[in-house]
């Protein structure tokens, strides 16, 4: 006997398995009380939003004028990682 636990979702109020909330120690039964796919929803069309899209786009030029360095090594990464995608191989060297 297989009993499978279920929730009900706060945004679109239905019953699904456990497997379709996020994990989060903080909420009771250490589950979100929104669904993966009504959380997903909700970011996409938050960041399609012009308003939301344009306060994104200046908060990380402000973080990255701020952390120079940071930034440099995030791109650095970014470009390594599409580097070992396409098959190169990449050696780091300790400068």
């Amino acid at each position: 006997m297989k009993i499978e636990i279920t929730k009900t979702c706060n945004r679109c109020g239905i019953l699904q398995p456990i497997s379709e909330f996020q994990k989060h120690e903080a909420y009771t039964g250490g589950h979100v009380c929104i669904c993966k796919k009504c959380t997903s929803d909700y970011g996409r069309k938050r960041r399609e939003d012009p308003k939301i899209k344009e306060r994104l786009y200046a908060n990380n030029k402000i973080w990255k004028l701020r952390n120079p360095k940071r930034a440099l090594n995030i791109k650095l990464r970014s470009y390594i990682k599409i580097l070992q995608k396409n098959g190169y191989k990449v050696i780091k060297i300790n400068s």
